[in-house]
């Protein structure tokens, strides 16, 4: 079974490596993370292009202009290859 995390991102620097560590201590091998951008103005791409470099489940979307939290899920929804959808914010 494969589990898709789907983290809708906007100005989410202070956040989301915090976010994303916690994420891959509990990973089994079964996580699929996908970021969804939601046209940040921080350095919220620049974090998740980092992780994407260390590890291959962690997928970047980039929206071309802010759609809200609403489509970045439902963007990520769409991309996603697991067997579950789970939804976490940055800030969790």
């Amino acid at each position: 079974m494969k589990i898709s995390i789907v983290i809708p991102c906007y100005n989410a620097e202070h956040y989301l490596c915090e976010c994303l560590d916690s994420i891959m201590q509990s990973d089994s091998g079964l996580v699929e993370i996908i970021c969804v951008d939601d046209y940040s103005t921080d350095n919220t791409i620049s974090i998740v292009e980092t992780y994407c470099e260390k590890y291959d489940n962690i997928i970047l979307i980039k929206h071309a202009e802010n759609k809200g939290t609403l489509e970045a899920r439902r963007s990520g929804s769409f991309a996603a290859s697991g067997d579950y959808i789970l939804y976490v914010d940055p800030d969790d």
